[in-house]
Formats: C-alpha cells, structure tokens, sequence
C-alpha cells in the first residue's frame, strides 16, 4: 500500500500578517536614515516572509517627517495584491503616525524576488 504525502499551508489575512511583521521572531526590521545627513530616523520597514509570500509593514513614528518611498519588484510567482497582473511597482507616501501594509502573493509553486528602492524624506 503507497503512502501519500499531503502538503498545506496556513494563509494568514492582512490582520494577522500585519501582526506578525512585528512581532515575529523571523520578521527582518530595516530602519531608514535620512538620506542627507545619515541619521537614523524613526521609520521603520519589517519584512516576514512566510510560505504563501512576503508581507511588508511600514511604520513612520516620527512628528514631522514624510517618508515617500518607490519599489520596483523583479517576481516570479509573486503578485502585488491590489496592482494589476505584471504591475511589479508601488509607490506611496507615509506621514506622520501611519502604517502601510504590502502584501506579495504567492501565485505558483517557487517564487523568487528581486527588489530596487528608492526613497525621500520631508
């Protein structure tokens, strides 16, 4: 009699992902610095990656600085959820005391990711 290896995966929602980003012990935090004067600021990017994709939460705890951030993704098997089929770009702006959830989703079985940033701050 042949045995059957059966596979699942959890999928979290966005509230739970959210949750994760910050408190996982595998979530990855990157702090921005100004781009100027190099100093360290009060934003923050987390990044969880977990096996139906990549979750990014950014958080600006700063009074009076804007961050206004430009992704260029290179996927494979990796959508932007919200943008259309093939749009790899996300651009925003993040003010004073706001978050900003990205969620990647997986869309087949290998995925990789390849990822170009650029960034200001007002």
């Amino acid at each position: 009699m042949a045995s059957q290896i059966r596979m699942s995966a959890v999928i979290h929602g966005p509230k739970q992902l959210m949750n994760l980003c910050w408190t996982s012990k595998d979530s990855k935090k990157t702090q921005r610095v100004h781009p100027k004067t190099k100093a360290p600021l009060d934003i923050w990017q987390y990044q969880y990656k977990h096996q139906a994709g990549i979750a990014y939460l950014y958080s600006n705890d700063t009074d009076n600085l804007t961050l206004t951030e430009h992704l260029k993704f290179q996927l494979q098997g990796l959508a932007i959820e919200g943008n259309k089929d093939g749009d790899n770009e996300i651009k925003f702006t993040l003010p004073p005391g706001e978050t900003k959830f990205i969620e990647l989703k997986a869309i087949g079985g290998q995925w990789k990711i390849g990822c170009g940033m650029a960034y200001s701050i007002q």
